[in-house]
């Protein structure tokens, strides 16, 4: 007959495997999670039920999973060489890991000292109380968000979506701007700060020049692990995920309360409605392939369903 273990050593092995899983999942580098792929397929009932607590349980998991946001000097350091992207050589990032940064000139003279969004990784204080995540969707003009967008001690904004003009639906203040490869730039709007997403070598060494013409811009570049990461939130569906679901998991790692806006999809491809609140431009045909709007749609909703994040559309 076994004997039972006394209660110290099985906590101490408890401890020891949810350890060593913790860097399993660290060192793999897949950040792949099927439970939240089945918690998009929930129709009702019982079995939605199931599924939205299986998606709960991999969020917990994937906030869990500590991940570098974004580009800063350590990112250079001789021990990250060897270091590969989880999913580098694909859509999402085609550089194939850290050692390739060095071959971006000048670099090292352009990237912060530390990454602002540091602490917000394991244990410690998130960056932010409470954030807003403000998407470009025309539905914004449906309501007058400005002053409650406003009221967040952090304002996250993307691409084109300018303020000016249309402040009582979408407010005035950014402290981020979320850039994709066609608008890495110049910041829209003075005082802000725009975090770029680079792809590739060519990007990165064009990112390089523009920011050492302007010094004076408050320019930051994503990690490209973390767009990896951020892939992983949609079971890597999709050629690559779209800035807005970057923005929201860069909210959900360093906030601890986050409210997004105009993220409603019904309008995108409807010719009859308005896609943008600040133009009528369209997406151009076939893009919808590009980008998993579907299950990124899904996603938001399971996430706000958990409590995660409050959705205002």
């Amino acid at each position: 007959m076994r004997r039972p273990l006394n209660t110290a050593v099985a906590y101490v092995l408890l401890l020891a495997v949810l350890a060593i899983g913790h860097v399993l999942v660290q060192r793999s580098h897949l950040y792949q999670f099927e439970g939240l792929e089945r918690g998009f397929g929930g129709k009702g009932g019982r079995r939605a039920t199931q599924d939205l607590a299986s998606v709960a349980r991999q969020v917990e998991v994937l906030l869990n999973i500590t991940v570098p946001v974004l580009l800063d000097k350590s990112s250079l350091a001789p021990k990250q060489t060897g270091v590969g992207f989880s999913c580098g050589e694909s859509h999402v990032v085609k550089l194939k890991g850290y050692g390739e940064l060095q071959r971006a000139r000048n670099l090292s003279k352009v990237l912060p000292d530390v990454d602002v969004f540091s602490g917000s990784e394991g244990g410690r204080s998130k960056a932010f109380d409470n954030c807003a995540v403000v998407g470009n969707s025309g539905t914004l003009l449906e309501s007058e968000f400005g002053n409650d967008i406003d009221s967040h001690d952090a304002v996250f904004r993307f691409n084109q979506g300018i303020t000016e003009g249309y402040e009582p639906h979408v407010g005035k203040k950014t402290t981020f701007r979320i850039l994709n490869k066609h608008q890495s730039g110049a910041a829209v709007e003075v005082g802000e700060k725009t975090i770029s997403t680079i792809r590739e070598m060519g990007q990165l060494r064009a990112w390089v020049r523009s920011t050492l013409e302007h010094p004076r811009r408050a320019a930051l570049v994503f990690d490209p692990e973390f767009l990896c990461y951020c892939w992983s939130w949609v079971g890597r569906r999709g050629h690559k995920p779209s800035s807005g679901l970057v923005g929201i998991v860069l909210a959900l790692k360093s906030c601890h309360s986050t409210t997004i806006f105009g993220f409603s999809s019904s309008s995108y491809y409807n010719s009859e409605e308005r896609p943008h609140y600040y133009n009528w431009e369209r997406p151009a045909k076939g893009r919808e392939k590009v980008h998993p709007f579907q299950y990124e749609q899904k996603l938001y909703h399971h996430l706000h369903d958990l409590g995660y994040l409050s959705i205002r559309s």
